[in-house]
């Protein structure tokens, strides 16, 4: 009986043991993920990280070109962490960055870039001690100016490391001119206006009436249905953008009361001048 009872209890021991030993490899495993899975921070921007820190409260806004990133720190080894960050960012290949500024809740940093350049680097160090946060806040100085990508990179002194990174809102490089009322079945020329991008374009318009499409740039069209109507515009340059855009035009069975009483104005002009000749 005494040997069953202890046999027992080796049993129930090493069950035990296997037991815990599955439980911490699941909690190791889910912080393993923690530690190297990828992070979406609320504002809906993926954060990887490759590290031994929380770093997921990465706050990240992007306002036509005026960029802040605000990283929380958590659990710094001994309380210590030095950290840089290096910004990266590349100006379209027909457009180039002029000026920029970074400021931080630790120092401000100013560039400039030289004529023809179309990638830059900066390095911002900081030291951070506990649980500490800090913002860094990109802005271009010049609102015409735009750039295709920007990556912000901390790097630990422990040899940790991670990222974020976001796809700059294409520029807008072109511009529909058409009218927004219209006669049915009257031939309607639509204008695309280029605005930016770099030659040559490719042109696809999309008629929402009948879905019909067309590649050239200055395309016309008449309107055999009464109502509103959709026209899309999508034009990429030589160097892969991308810019679209729509217009709603309303289609009417024939012009306007006033809009005919004007038309007729020359017309009883003319008479006029007749019967005073």
């Amino acid at each position: 009986m005494k040997y069953k009872i202890l046999s027992l209890i080796i049993i129930l021991f090493l069950v035990s043991t296997v037991f815990a030993s599955s439980v911490n490899n699941i909690f190791e495993q889910k912080t393993l993920y923690d530690w190297y899975g990828d992070v979406i921070d609320k504002n809906g921007h993926a954060v990887t990280g490759y590290d031994q820190y929380d770093i997921s409260n990465v706050t990240y806004t992007n306002n036509e070109g005026d960029v802040t990133v605000k990283i929380q720190l958590y659990d710094v080894i001994m309380d210590y962490s030095f950290v840089q960050v290096h910004i990266f960012f590349t100006s379209r290949s027909n457009r180039y960055l002029n000026d920029y500024r970074i400021t931080t809740d630790e120092l401000d940093t100013w560039g400039e870039f030289g004529l023809g350049e179309n990638t830059q680097k900066i390095d911002v160090d900081f030291e951070s001690f506990g649980n500490d946060s800090l913002t860094y806040h990109f802005s271009l100085l010049d609102k015409d100016e735009t750039y295709d990508f920007i990556v912000v990179f901390l790097h630990y002194k422990e040899g940790s490391d991670a990222h974020v990174y976001d796809q700059c809102p294409n520029y807008p490089i072109s511009k529909i001119i058409a009218p927004e009322k219209c006669q049915i079945n009257k031939i309607i020329q639509f204008d695309c206006v280029i605005i930016d991008g770099m030659p040559p374009f490719k042109f696809k318009w999309y008629f929402s009436e009948d879905g019909s499409e067309s590649e050239i740039q200055n395309p016309q069209y008449s309107f055999s249905h009464l109502g509103e109507h959709l026209i899309f515009l999508e034009v990429e340059d030589s160097n892969g953008a991308r810019d679209t855009d729509y217009v709603k035009i309303t289609v009417t069975l024939r012009k306007s009361f006033l809009g005919s009483i004007f038309e007729c104005v020359p017309f009883f002009e003319k008479i006029l001048n007749q019967i005073i000749l």
